[in-house]
């Protein structure tokens, strides 16, 4: 494991007038947009854990957060990166470079004959399998992303290292772009009996541009209540789901003003408990408990504790009813509790199924659950994952994801950056169909 917070902690450059910073990998992302703040910029990447997470951990898995439906995931922010390769080399790509290099950071010439040349023929060649292959869904970090780097006719290397999970390179240095602040913000709370209602709703709200839709469900709600007061009297005792909706605006006008095109352009007879403009008090809470999701499912009183394996589905939106009903019924049909929470307006869920792995008919349960979920999001165009990347957990389902010819790219890729196969390995490229309970220390 490389701590890069230790010693590559650095915010070595701000430029304001031209929107970019040049940064070491171990910035914490909260501590750089504090630094931000009295400029009037930040870095829109928002996941949960900002107050620990690094940007060097953000760029290697493609993060995103709550407000991805607006501002998109960390690759659309990363303008070069530097890189050390896994002969020791060090390699300076800029976005949309065409694999061009710096020499002042890339003195080699046999770093392009041994992997921008071979890696334009290989990706340009298959340029048509990379298109028909992918997910067309709003988030997806799973496999390498082949897909943005070939979009253009000038390869762009940053989207092929965005999202890699350090098996093909060790990030040692990045140029990234930051946006305004948002100047005025609205938000409203709605409550829903049940999921099809809530889709419903969604679907409605996205000609409006919100910022953000989220989602947390009743087995969180509940658990939040037991833990703290902080969510008493924001939501109805028979709220399957809470979700926020978020708009942003240049004034406090244009963003209420959203805000009451949404209360307008609700369906009729939808099935709601409540719906009201958020108050600072309630948005405060509703955050808090959506931040917190993690460490509130982690603390419960029981031998069954959160099991975080197929907890990235990403779907379209249009669908996501339809996965969520799935979803919901492979769970009961075995018998598991579960947890469900996420980024509605993007079809990205995160599902915390409830297990307690000193049992071995619950170890058992990781691969049964898995290959049905996973199923079901690949049978509705879904990925395997919209932000946290593969791992262990999802690599051994990435061919049936991507197809036997893209998994094929991928090892080729792989090879090419990593001959030796010595950067993280087992990851995204590894054993296909295996168990994913394999190296569990119970």
């Amino acid at each position: 494991m490389l701590d890069c917070a230790r010693c590559l902690n650095k915010i070595v450059h701000v430029d304001i007038d031209n929107n970019w910073i040049e940064v070491e990998p171990g910035v914490v992302l909260d501590q750089l947009n504090e630094s931000l703040l009295p400029r009037g910029k930040f870095f829109p990447p928002d996941p949960a854990s900002s107050s620990r997470c690094v940007l060097g951990g953000m760029i290697a898995t493609n993060a995103s957060g709550s407000h991805g439906l607006r501002y998109g995931a960390t690759k659309n922010y990363v303008l070069s990166l530097r890189a050390v390769l896994s002969n020791g080399e060090i390699l300076e790509i800029d976005h949309g470079s065409n694999g061009e290099l710096a020499s002042s950071f890339s003195p080699s010439p046999s770093i392009g004959r041994s992997i921008i040349d071979p890696l334009k023929r290989l990706l340009l060649s298959h340029k048509d399998a990379i298109f028909s292959r992918y997910p067309d869904v709003k988030k997806n970090s799973s496999g390498y992303n082949l897909l943005d780097s070939v979009k253009t006719d000038r390869l762009d290397l940053t989207k092929i290292l965005t999202g890699s999970e350090g098996t093909l390179a060790v990030i040692v240095g990045a140029k990234l772009r930051i946006v305004d602040i948002p100047r005025a913000r609205s938000a409203g709370l709605v409550s829903f009996q049940n999921y099809d209602s809530m889709t419903e709703t969604v679907l409605a709200a996205l000609p409006l541009s919100p910022a953000a839709i989220e989602l947390v469900d009743k087995t969180l709600l509940d658990l939040a209540r037991e833990q703290s007061t902080v969510v008493e009297g924001f939501a109805p005792d028979d709220t399957q789901a809470l979700v926020l909706f978020e708009f942003e605006g240049e004034t406090a006008e244009e963003a209420e003003t959203k805000l009451n095109d949404l209360w307008n352009s609700l369906p009729r007879n939808l099935r709601l408990a409540s719906a009201s403009r958020a108050k600072p008090e309630h948005l405060e809470s509703f955050w808090t408990v959506r931040k917190e999701a993690t460490r509130i499912l982690e603390t419960v009183q029981s031998p069954t504790k959160k099991a975080s394996f197929i907890e990235d589905v990403t779907v379209p939106v249009s669908l996501l009813q339809d996965y969520l009903k799935g979803l919901t019924s492979i769970l009961r049909s075995h018998e598991v509790s579960f947890s469900i929470y996420g980024h509605a307006g993007v079809g990205n869920v995160h599902c915390e199924p409830l297990l307690d792995l000193r049992r071995s008919d619950h170890r058992v349960l990781l691969d049964v659950l898995g290959n049905e979920v996973f199923d079901l999001a690949l049978l509705l165009g879904g990925t395997l994952s919209g932000e946290h990347g593969d791992g262990f957990v999802r690599t051994p389902y990435l061919e049936r994801l991507y197809g036997r010819e893209l998994y094929e790219l991928f090892r080729s890729v792989k090879k090419i950056f990593d001959p030796q196969e010595i950067l993280n390995p087992g990851k995204i490229v590894g054993p296909q169909g295996a168990s994913i309970a394999h190296d569990l220390k119970i």
